[in-house]
C-alpha cells in the first residue's frame, strides 16, 4: 500500500508530499463555502466488505459506503461513487462523497478487513485569510490527539512536520494545513514507510486529511540495530553517490541522516534491511516555487547507497 499512499502524496500531496502544495484545502470558517464536518469516530469494520469471491460485488460496495457515510454524519450528501481499485499493490475501495454544495470528499478503505486507510475532505481556496488561524503548536496538539486515538496505543514517534500555504494564480496564496508524519516504532527504530499522516487545516483547526499505511511484519525487522556504520559515513557515500551520478550539485548540503526501517521496499518475506535516511538539498531545490529537500537510503551495516530520490529536473 506504500506505492498507493506515494501515489496518493503525488495524487493528492504529493498528493502535495513531493511540494505540500495546496490541494483540497478546506475554506475559511469566517467566509467562502461551508467546510465538511471533522469525521466521525471509525466506525467498526463490517463483515463484506471483502472482495473475496463469493461475496456478492454489489453488496460489499453497499457496505464500504455505509462505512465512508458513517464518518461524516453531518453532510448533506447529493451522491456518491464506490469503486474498487488496484493500484498495483493492494485493492482498496476509493469512496466519493459529493455535498449538496458540491464539495468533494473521499475515503478510502481496506476492502479485506472494512478498516479506514485514509480520507481527504475540503472545498476551495475562496474566503481564506492570507495567514493562518491557528499555531504550529495547536495543529500539533490537534493532530496528536487524533492520531493517539486512531493508533490505537501503537509506539509512534513523530517525524516530521510542516505548513503549506495553498497558491493560485488567481488568488494568490492564502492560508493552507499543517501536516504531520507519525512513523511506526519497532525495536525503537522507525519504519520509513509505516506511518499515520494526518492534515490540519490552518483555519478552521479540523482534520482535512488522514492517512495510514501499517503493513510492515516485525519478525522481518531482524538486522542489529547497532549500525556498523556511522551516520557521517552514511553522507559521505551519498555525497560520494551523487557525485558520481550527476557530478558536482552547486550548493549541495548534507543535513542529516536517522535510522530507519527500509521497509515496503523489499519482498513480503524478506528481510528488512536497517538503513541510514539522509536528507539534503541543493541550489536547484532550494530556487523551486515550493522549496524542499530529499533523501537518499544507505544502509547501515554495508554502507551500500539503496536508493536516492535526487531528481535534477524537479519541479
Amino acid at each position: 500500500m506504500k506505492k498507493f499512499f506515494f501515489a496518493l502524496i503525488a495524487l493528492v500531496a504529493l498528493l502535495a508530499i513531493v511540494v505540500w502544495g495546496g490541494l483540497l484545502p478546506s475554506p475559511s470558517s469566517s467566509g467562502g463555502e461551508p467546510t465538511p464536518p471533522s469525521p466521525a469516530g471509525v466506525p467498526t469494520p463490517t463483515p463484506g466488505v471483502s472482495a473475496t469471491p463469493g461475496i456478492d460485488a454489489q453488496e460489499a460496495k453497499i457496505e464500504a459506503e455505509k462505512i465512508a457515510l458513517a464518518l461524516f454524519p453531518e453532510v448533506k450528501v447529493d451522491r456518491t461513487t464506490v469503486e474498487l481499485t488496484d493500484n498495483g499493490d493492494s485493492p482498496f475501495y476509493e469512496c466519493e462523497i459529493r455535498t449538496q454544495d458540491e464539495e468533494k470528499i473521499q475515503v478510502w478503505i481496506d476492502p479485506a478487513t472494512g478498516d479506514l486507510l485514509g480520507f481527504s475532505a475540503g472545498s476551495g481556496m475562496m474566503g481564506r485569510p492570507a495567514e493562518p488561524s491557528l499555531s504550529m503548536d495547536e495543529a500539533r496538539e490537534t493532530a496528536r490527539a487524533y492520531v493517539d486515538e486512531k493508533s490505537g496505543g501503537a509506539d509512534l514517534t513523530q517525524t516530521s512536520e510542516q505548513y503549506n500555504p495553498f497558491s493560485s494564480g488567481a488568488i494568490g496564496t492564502v492560508a493552507g494545513r499543517y501536516s504531520f508524519n507519525y512513523a511506526r516504532l519497532i525495536r525503537g527504530v522507525p519504519c520509513s514507510s509505516d506511518c499515520f499522516h494526518i492534515s490540519v487545516d490552518a483555519v478552521t483547526g479540523e482534520v482535512c486529511r488522514y492517512s495510514k499505511q501499517w503493513k510492515t511484519d516485525e519478525d522481518l525487522c531482524v538486522a542489529n540495530t547497532v549500525p556498523s556504520v556511522s551516520g557521517e559515513d552514511a553522507k559521505d557515500a551519498v555525497r560520494a553517490y551523487l557525485k558520481g551520478t550527476w557530478g558536482d550539485l552547486p550548493g549541495l548540503d548534507i543535513h542529516t541522516a536517522d535510522l530507519r526501517w527500509y521497509d515496503g521496499q523489499t519482498g513480503s518475506t524478506d528481510a528488512v534491511p536497517l538503513v541510514w535516511e539522509v536528507r539534503f538539498d541543493d541550489d536547484h531545490y532550494r530556487s523551486l516555487q515550493y522549496p524542499h529537500d530529499t533523501n537518499a537510503y544507505v544502509d547501515a551495516h554495508t554502507g551500500e547507497v539503496l536508493a536516492c530520490s535526487y531528481h535534477p529536473d524537479a519541479t
